[in-house]
């Protein structure tokens, strides 16, 4: 099989657009992988830096809470705060809250379980709380601090002050410490506290907490400067998610590592959870800052995590690639487009310029070379075009076709069309093959040729080209001219199984066009024209014959010269198309035809039976039919010896026709045979001694 082939207006198209593509990746490809690789870099350093920020502010954070707790405890230890005023005290406590939303609550709380302190509700409100023991139980009176009426509760035994973490802590401790988180009892939400034991002015003892909530450090996180889709959380060496911007994903579990990294509902920390267990990495050992970075659904993010000093706390920071590489991946973008609009652009100037320039001349070039190749010379057309190189080649093949289009006129050109076709080189050689042959020649030509005198060329090369003009149409092959005659055959080169029909139909159609032509020569004074066709089917050997530098494709063999001699047969007969016994044997079915006699031709022994050809069966009229078969009839009754019937019937169609030549040849030879009856053997045929 062949390589395919494409047309050269998309080769060039091809061809330019790969070389921009090749261009552009040569020239981009590189400019990308080292402007990611550098903003890859930048992206690690631009987390460090932000997570540095973060640290930053989470102990700042958790400093002010400390310093809120020492200054407080300063105060108690030396009278600066008076508890003896527990309101007042309270609503000191809650003025402090009222400039640090950070703190959650602020609690004093002495061993015998009495308490006061500030703490925030629910909605937010800020509130002072003061316990005092109430026989054998304890109250607690919330009055809000913005005013209002104050609401008196019994305090469960579980939420005596002296039962707290952190306050069990204080005592536990020399200094300020901090606590696990845990749920606070106040408000039921996890936080955590630092809280110290602070000596009163009356010698007694008591515990100071400052206390915050995950929900307000997340609230806290809110505020960090951060790209917009970056995840800034707060986790523990245990991988447990504490808080993260965006409170409203924070879980609502029942306390501490209810919900980890891996399992958080924000995708980004999701996925940084499963990296940081999928890498090993030991947040229990952190000491300094960590940061890796992984895929998820064709996005790249970068994870840096630092510890804090205090609870074992740990701050992260997870920012999408997209976040950082976003102003690139426009310009990207945009130089995309540009280049998609630059190539858009020359594909569209390449191919007006190949379509223009090369593709519609080479076209019609090669529309040319291939109507030269078939020897249709009539359907090539100019060829215009700037290129000197088309315009040349363009000129060859014009000038080739002129010369081969006077060549035409000598040779078959349906020959020439087959050999091209079929890749063959012209040599001798033939093979054997059926056909049916034509000969068909001018009645009276001497008489016509006297007549005529130095006007019987035009007036012959009217008759051959109307004539041929036939053959050709009925796809004969025009063998030769011999003066007047014409000589074809159908079956070669061109194959077809209905040859012998197709060579009926273009005689009748000759005769048909030829009886016009000769009443428009009678109306120029010219004289009329008849034509004698002899058509005859059989194996032939067909093929080039002639010389190695000049051969002539013809058909060669005794069926040719049956057709020859039948033509001339016309003239005894006084018919105008006659065929032989195979040829009508191949037509019979589609022709009306009768049998006009059986000779031998001169130069054969052996009789053949000879048919005049009338016409189409779809064109025969009741009357032709009806005396044909009354003709047929007589020659019936002839070749059985009833002379008498034979020379009725032959008289019966001269006088349904008026004149018919083969009938009274017949009815002469029946009375001659009534006279002297032939012998035994006779076989009714007629040997012929001339052409």
């Amino acid at each position: 099989m062949g390589r395919a082939r494409i047309p050269i207006g998309l080769g060039l198209i091809v061809g330019a657009l790969g070389a921009i593509a090749a261009t552009a990746a040569l020239i981009h490809l590189p400019w990308w992988f080292t402007a990611r690789a550098d903003v890859t870099e930048l992206a690690l350093r631009v987390n460090r830096a932000s997570i540095a920020d973060v640290q930053a502010r989470m102990s700042a954070l958790l400093d002010d809470l400390l310093a809120t707790q020492r200054t407080l405890a300063h105060g108690l230890r030396f009278g600066s705060v008076d508890v003896r005023d527990q309101d007042r005290a309270a609503r000191l406590f809650a003025a402090f809250m009222a400039n640090r939303p950070a703190i959650a609550a602020i609690e004093l709380g002495r061993t015998d379980d009495g308490a006061l302190g500030a703490l925030s509700l629910p909605g937010g409100e800020l509130a002072t709380a003061v316990v005092a023991p109430a026989g054998q139980g304890l109250l607690r009176t919330l009055h809000p601090f913005a005013g209002g009426t104050p609401s008196v509760d019994p305090v469960p035994d579980d939420a005596r002050v002296s039962r707290q973490l952190w306050f069990k802590q204080a005592f536990a401790e020399d200094a300020a410490s901090w606590s696990d988180i845990y749920r606070m009892v106040g408000t039921g939400r996890l936080g955590f506290t630092v809280s110290g034991r602070v000596a009163m002015p009356d010698g007694s003892a008591a515990a100071l907490a400052v206390s915050t909530e995950l929900a307000r450090v997340s609230a806290f996180l809110d505020g960090i400067d951060a790209t917009p889709n970056a995840a800034v959380f707060l986790t523990n060496r245990l991988g447990e998610l504490l808080a993260m911007r965006g409170a409203e994903a924070m879980p609502d579990g029942s306390g501490p590592g209810a919900t980890r990294l891996a399992d958080a509902a924000s995708p980004t920390l999701r996925m940084a959870g499963q990296a940081l267990d999928r890498d090993g990495a030991a947040l229990r050992d952190l000491a300094g800052p960590l940061q890796i970075d992984f895929e998820s659904a064709g996005e790249r993010y970068f994870v840096t995590l630092a510890p804090l000093s205090r609870m074992g706390m740990i701050v992260g920071l997870a920012v999408p690639e997209s976040d950082i590489l976003g102003d690139i991946r426009a310009n990207a973008r945009r130089l995309g487009l540009a280049l998609a609009g630059f190539v858009v652009l020359v594909a569209a100037a390449v191919s007006m310029l190949a379509r223009h320039t090369l593709a519609r001349p080479l076209q019609a070039v090669a529309h040319n070379a291939l109507r030269l190749g078939d020897f249709r010379f009539d359907a090539m057309r100019p060829v215009a075009s700037r290129l000197a190189e088309i315009g040349t080649l363009a000129q060859a093949i014009a000038q080739m076709g002129a010369s081969l289009a006077s060549f035409r006129k000598y040779i078959p050109t349906e020959v020439v069309r087959t050999l091209f076709a079929a890749g063959i080189e012209a040599e001798p050689g033939g093979e054997r093959r059926r056909l049916t042959v034509l000969f068909m020649d001018l009645a009276d030509f001497t008489r016509i040729a006297e007549a005529l005198g130095e006007d019987l060329i035009p007036f012959l090369g009217e008759y051959l080209s109307e004539m041929s003009e036939e053959i050709e149409r009925g796809q004969g092959t025009i063998d030769k001219y011999i003066g007047d005659a014409i000589m074809a055959f159908w079956g070669a080169p061109l194959r077809a199984e209905d040859h012998a029909l197709r060579a009926c139909r273009t005689a009748l159609a000759c005769q048909a066009r030829l009886e016009a032509l000769s009443e428009r020569s009678l109306a120029a004074g010219r004289p009329a024209m008849r034509a004698r066709i002899g058509i005859n089917t059989g194996d032939v050997l067909v093929g080039n014959v002639g010389s190695r530098e000049r051969l002539n494709y013809t058909v060669i063999g005794d069926p040719v010269n049956v057709a020859s001699r039948l033509e001339a047969l016309n003239k005894r007969y006084g018919t105008a198309i006659l065929v032989g016994e195979d040829t009508f044997l191949a037509v019979r079915d589609h022709v009306v035809a009768r049998p006009v006699d059986r000779v031998a031709v001169y130069g054969r022994a052996e009789g053949v039976e000879v048919y005049e050809l009338l016409a189409l069966s779809a064109d025969a009229t009741s009357a032709l039919r009806s005396w044909v078969e009354t003709y047929a009839r007589g020659v019936a009754a002839l070749r059985a010896r009833r002379w008498d019937e034979a020379e009725t019937l032959f008289a019966e169609v001269v006088r349904l026709r008026g004149r018919d030549v083969p009938a009274t040849l017949l009815a002469e030879r029946a009375r001659a045979y009534r006279a002297a009856p032939p012998p035994a053997n006779w076989d009714g045929v007629v040997a012929l001694s001339e052409k």
